[in-house]
């Protein structure tokens, strides 16, 4: 049986520019232990942060095709939520709201972030 859960940008980011610091995490995906959740602004921000050209160039793995198979790859084995709405402002921090929603519309129990 596998458990839902939101992973935040910045896991994404680690595990398609330095993938052993994410590979644990991202390990529960690939056996099935874990369903990520993805949603059209979660997606958005991820694809934003890894073609960022500030990061593409101080990290080499980061190249348009390496970003684009990764994201298919993890389309493939995510649940797509594509109405996500909202629920729940984090007052620390808007930007990150997002990834709360996302859980409360999936009804993922876990939210992974680097915070």
């Amino acid at each position: 049986m596998s458990t839902l859960a939101v992973y935040d940008c910045m896991l994404f980011f680690r595990a398609a520019a330095r993938p052993r610091l994410a590979r644990p995490l991202f390990d529960f995906v690939h056996g099935g232990q874990v369903t990520l959740c993805l949603g059209p602004e979660v997606l958005s921000e991820i694809r934003d942060v890894l073609t960022r050209p500030k990061l593409i160039a101080k990290y080499p793995a980061l190249t348009k095709q390496a970003v684009d198979a990764f994201l298919a790859q993890h389309l493939r084995m995510a649940t797509w939520i594509n109405d996500v709405p909202e629920h729940y402002l984090l007052a620390r921090d808007p930007d990150d709201s997002i990834y709360l929603n996302l859980a409360i519309t999936a009804g993922a129990p876990y939210v992974v972030t680097t915070d």
